[in-house]
């Protein structure tokens, strides 16, 4: 197996950059068995040919954001990944005709990475109140408000929206995973603040949903993500209204409460247990085996 990244191209428009990206694949793939596109960069493109049946190669898509009835509609994969259930439904209410091709295949973290990092910190306590890790589509206006009136604190990647008293800001890395991970720790509480939009979202916040199940952290997360039902169901924090000023201060001042604090982590420990990077990847290899078998 080899590996591709796929580079923005930030001087031309999406769609040109998405072409280009798709060609430079489409180019490389008579030398493989199968594409599997992690971020559904070149399945837009590479679906129309295979539907066009230019492309040869089998092609693996995972599907982020809704809606998805166009890409399902115009283009052809021999198999599509979805996160959640969710998703899924999405799908086949967009296009029922490929049913047989969509498969859930639920993301959890490497927590031996994480734990391998950590070592001997890995059972620490942080003692800043929350961290919101996140940029994309973050709600952090709303969290800097919640924060000032609730008088707890929050770490935060660093923008130019307003400061609060109560946000202490970091310089976001995405290169530099092992630096996030230990100051993620530095917090007690994962906070993923969703803005509220009138549509369903694709899995915004799930990276940090993912850092949370693997530091055993309690969770405070938007109504709008697609893991607030596990949130809710295992009791692992609280699930707030998008958007909603007043829930989001009440659920902060919860965890003033330490024996509530205490059976979130102690939910999370029993939530995350057997939920491993390794269920991920033996459905991914069935699912693999399954559709190279097939040529």
């Amino acid at each position: 197996m080899d590996f591709y990244c796929v580079k923005p191209y930030s001087n031309y428009p999406n769609i040109i950059g998405m072409i280009f990206n798709a060609l430079y694949v489409y180019k490389k793939s008579f030398q493989y068995d199968c594409i599997y596109d992690t971020l559904n960069t070149c399945s837009y493109i590479l679906g129309k040919l295979k539907k066009a049946r230019l492309l040869k190669t089998k092609l693996i898509t995972i599907m982020h954001h809704p809606s998805y009835k166009k890409q399902l509609q115009s283009g052809e994969s021999d198999a599509y990944i979805f996160f959640e259930k969710c998703y899924y439904d999405e799908a086949v209410k967009d296009c029922p005709t490929k049913k047989q091709k969509y498969h859930i295949n639920k993301w959890w973290p490497d927590t031996e990475w994480y734990k391998n990092i950590l070592k001997d910190n890995y059972e620490t306590i942080g003692k800043i109140d929350f961290i919101d890790n996140g940029k994309t589509q973050r709600d952090h206006e709303l969290v800097i408000k919640s924060c000032d009136s609730a008088k707890m604190y929050c770490l935060m990647p660093e923008s130019n929206e307003v400061k609060g008293i109560y946000i202490k800001e970091y310089k976001m890395n995405l290169k530099d995973d092992i630096e996030q991970v230990f100051r993620n720790k530095m917090a007690k509480v994962m906070l993923v603040p969703v803005q509220k939009q009138d549509k369903t979202l694709g899995p915004i916040g799930i990276t940090s949903f993912m850092d949370a199940v693997a530091l055993n952290m309690p969770i405070i997360c938007s109504n709008n993500t697609c893991f607030s039902q596990y949130v809710i169901q295992n009791k692992l924090g609280i699930v707030y209204t998008a958007g909603d000023f007043e829930e989001l201060v009440e659920a902060m001042k919860k965890f003033n409460d330490n024996k509530y604090y205490v059976k979130c982590v102690s939910n999370m420990k029993k939530f995350s247990q057997g939920k491993s990077i390794n269920i991920y990847s033996s459905k991914l290899e069935n699912i693999l085996k399954e559709v190279v078998q097939e040529a």
